[in-house]
């Protein structure tokens, strides 16, 4: 997805009313997009071992 983040993919597709089901993994995860993913109505984010 050059050019876009997966939070910009999810608003995308809720403007558009998509109904779908969305999993997303990140190697390189932080916590200002972990919360934008919570108020976007994520579930709980799973987080792998160090």
């Amino acid at each position: 997805m050059p050019g876009t983040t997966g939070i910009e993919l999810l608003d995308m597709g809720s403007a558009r009313d998509w109904n779908l089901p969305v999993v997303f993994l990140t190697g390189q995860g932080d916590m200002p997009t972990c919360a934008a993913s919570l108020r976007r109505c994520a579930r709980l984010p799973a987080q792998a071992g160090r």
